[in-house]
C-alpha cells in the first residue's frame, strides 16, 4: 500500500473538491481506517495475511457501514473544527454513507496493483490489479503526493471564493438596508430629525433589548426614559432592525466591562464619555465615587439635559471634541486615573483629526485609558457609498484595519492593551433571526467593528 499517510493526499482533494457531496471528516478517516488491519498484524506479530479480508471491497463495505453508523453519531463534534478551517458542511447521513464508502474503496483500489496478498473481490481468490513492478507503487507515491499538493491549491482557492462572497453578502445587505447614521459628529446639527436618529436610536435599542437579553446589558434607565418619552418608535426600530440594535448593545456592554474594570484598580478616578449623545453608562458602572464627564456639542448637550439630568458627580460639557479647551474642564488627578470611550464617534472624523485629538489626550492625561468603537476601511467604503446613493451629506473618515501597528507609530507614549471584534467575547443566541446571524458572521471574519483600548504612558 502506499504508506498510510499519503493516503490523505487523495482524500483531501477529492473531499475539497467535491465538498457538496463529500463529507471531509469521514472521507478523510476512511481512507486510512481499514490500514488498522496491517497495523495489528504487525504489532501482534499475527498469523494473518497483512492486507486481509478488510482489503476487500466486501470486508471494506462492512467497515464503511459500521464508520457510517459511528460517525453519524459524533460527526457534530468535528463541526467547529470544521468552521476554523472555512468547511462548514450540512451533516447528512447519506452524505456520510456515501464518503465512508467511496474512500474505503479507494483505499483498496489504490494497494490492491501493489500487493499479491490482497484479495479485492474477495471471496474470489485473485487480484485482477497486481503489478508485479516496483514502478506502479513509485507513481502513486507520487499520484498521492501530487494530489497532497493539488488539495492544497484547491483549498486557497476555496478561501479566496469564500471571502468574496463574504463581501459580497455584506455588501448586499448593507446596501439593502436604509442608512441610518446612530451617533453624533461635528458633520451636522440637530434638527428634530437627526436628534429621532442620531440621539434617540440608540437610546431605542439599549432600552428594547436589554429587556430581552439582560445578561448582556442591563440598562433600567435607558428603559426608564424611553417609557417616559412621548414618541413613535417605529421608524427607528425599523431602521436599526435586531442586528444593529444588538451591536449597539454589545458595544455598550463592551464599554461597561473596561470601565468597571478600571473603575476596581481607581475607584476615584474620571470618566469622560466623548460624543456621550443619551448615553446611560453612568448609572451601570457608577461606584459611588467616581467623577463623570459628558463631552458633546452643544445642541446635543442641551437636547441631553432635556431627558438625562447631571449628578452631584457628573458635568454635561458643550463643546466640541476638537476644541481642546474641554480639557480644562476636566477634574484630572494622575494618581485617581481617567479612562475615556467613545462608541459612534472616531469614524466620522478623518484619520489626521483622531490624531491630533489622542495625541493632545496623552500629552494633557498620563496614565489615562481611551476605549472606543472603530470600523474597518470597508466598511467606510459602504456607508459612504450608502450615504452618496440615497443623497445624505454626511461621510465616514476613518477607518481602521489591525490596530496592533496602528497608534504606535503616532506617539511612543500611546500602548494598545487590547482590540477584539464586537462579538468575539458575547455568545450568538441562535434564535435570533437569520438575517441577524447571517450579518454577525459575516461582520465578525471581515472585522468590520471593532473595540479597541488604548494607554496614555507618561
Amino acid at each position: 500500500m502506499p504508506f498510510t499517510p499519503f493516503h490523505f493526499g487523495p482524500g483531501l482533494l477529492i473531499s475539497l473538491t467535491f465538498l457538496s457531496f463529500i463529507d471531509i471528516p469521514t472521507f478523510l478517516i476512511a481512507s486510512v481506517i481499514i490500514d488498522v488491519e496491517p497495523f495489528l498484524v504487525l504489532v501482534f506479530q499475527l498469523n494473518y495475511p497483512l492486507h486481509g479480508f478488510f482489503h476487500s471491497f466486501l470486508g471494506g463495505f462492512i467497515v464503511a457501514v459500521l464508520l457510517t453508523m459511528v460517525m453519524s453519531k459524533i460527526r457534530r463534534y468535528f463541526t467547529p473544527l470544521l468552521t476554523f478551517f472555512k468547511l462548514e458542511q450540512s451533516i447528512s447521513f447519506k452524505k456520510i454513507f456515501f464518503s465512508s464508502t467511496c474512500a474505503i474503496f479507494l483505499h483498496i483500489l489504490l494497494d490492491s496493483p501493489m500487493y499479491l496478498d490482497i484479495r479485492p473481490f474477495f471471496p474470489f481468490d485473485f487480484n485482477p490489479f497486481y503489478q508485479s513492478s516496483v514502478i506502479p507503487g513509485l507513481i502513486e507515491h507520487m499520484i498521492c503526493v501530487w494530489c497532497f499538493l493539488g488539495a492544497i491549491l484547491v483549498y486557497i482557492i476555496r478561501l479566496l471564493q469564500h471571502q468574496i462572497k463574504i463581501k459580497k453578502t455584506l455588501l448586499n445587505e448593507l446596501n439593502k438596508t436604509p442608512l441610518m447614521l446612530l451617533d453624533m459628529s461635528d458633520d451636522f446639527s440637530l434638527d428634530s430629525g437627526s436628534i429621532e436618529e442620531t440621539m434617540l436610536g440608540p437610546l431605542w435599542a439599549r432600552a428594547t433589548y436589554s429587556k430581552l437579553y439582560p445578561k448582556i446589558l442591563d440598562d433600567q434607565q435607558a428603559i426608564q426614559i424611553i417609557e417616559k418619552l412621548d414618541y413613535d418608535f417605529t421608524e427607528i426600530s425599523n431602521y436599526l432592525e435586531e442586528w444593529r440594535s444588538l451591536g449597539l448593545l454589545v458595544r455598550a456592554k463592551s464599554f461597561d466591562e473596561a470601565i468597571k474594570k478600571y473603575i476596581e484598580n481607581y475607584p476615584d478616578s474620571t470618566v469622560v464619555n466623548i460624543g456621550s449623545g443619551l448615553d446611560t453608562t453612568l448609572f451601570r458602572v457608577d461606584n459611588g465615587t467616581i467623577k463623570w464627564f459628558n463631552l458633546d456639542l452643544p445642541d446635543a448637550i442641551k437636547y441631553r439635559n432635556q431627558v438625562i439630568s447631571e449628578t452631584s458627580r457628573s458635568k454635561n460639557i458643550s463643546k466640541s471634541a476638537f476644541d481642546y479647551s474641554w480639557m480644562d474642564d476636566i477634574e484630572f488627578n494622575p494618581e485617581n486615573g481617567i479612562i475615556f470611550f467613545a462608541g459612534g464617534f472616531v469614524y466620522y472624523f478623518k484619520e489626521e483629526e483622531i490624531y491630533k485629538l489622542i495625541t493632545n489626550m496623552v500629552e494633557r492625561f498620563p496614565g489615562g485609558e481611551f476605549i472606543f468603537e472603530g470600523i474597518s476601511k470597508l466598511a467606510i467604503k459602504v456607508i459612504n457609498r450608502r450615504a452618496k446613493k440615497a443623497g445624505v451629506d454626511i461621510r465616514v473618515h476613518y477607518g481602521i484595519g489591525n490596530p496592533t501597528n496602528e497608534f504606535s507609530t503616532w506617539s511612543k507614549k500611546i500602548e494598545l492593551i487590547d482590540w477584539y471584534t464586537i462579538w468575539a467575547r458575547t455568545p450568538i443566541n441562535p434564535k435570533w433571526s437569520k438575517k441577524t446571524l447571517k450579518m454577525l458572521k459575516v461582520s465578525e471574519r471581515l472585522k468590520t467593528s471593532k473595540i479597541i483600548h488604548l494607554k496614555f504612558n507618561g
